[in-house]
């Protein structure tokens, strides 16, 4: 399982949708684990295994319209989540001020859906 709350805070407000395929992603959380991390400079990769949920669609996304900030370490960066065969692949977090991304994960920050009106969209603050 995840350990990280600020990985679950993203994952959380990028499947809150209610269809098939968010559904499908919203159960697979709980089975991942984190692989690996890629600290690139001014971003993150961060890998996920799933090892015990079958998948019962197998397709390509990216979801996208999370957003992330604080600005005590300048951070303005997008969220970019990859689905590979139906799987929660990696997060790409990256840093649009082009300033140095923290190497540890951030303990306090602002999450929110930038897809969505800001009167609707939801927003998780620490």
């Amino acid at each position: 399982m995840i350990q990280s709350r600020y990985l679950l805070d993203i994952l959380d407000l990028a499947f809150e949708e209610d269809n098939d395929t968010q559904s499908e992603l919203i159960k697979q959380v709980k089975h991942l684990t984190e692989k690996e991390r890629l600290h690139t400079g001014i971003g993150l990769y961060v890998y996920f295994e799933n090892k015990s949920l079958p998948v019962t669609t197998k397709t390509d996304e990216l979801f996208t319209g999370i957003i992330v900030k604080n600005e005590s370490q300048e951070v303005d960066a997008e969220v970019m989540i990859y689905i590979v065969n139906g799987l929660i692949n990696h997060i790409e977090i990256f840093n649009r001020t082009g300033t140095p991304y923290p190497t540890d994960d951030l303990q306090s920050y602002s999450i929110n859906q930038s897809w969505m009106d800001k009167d609707k969209g939801r927003t998780i603050k620490r």
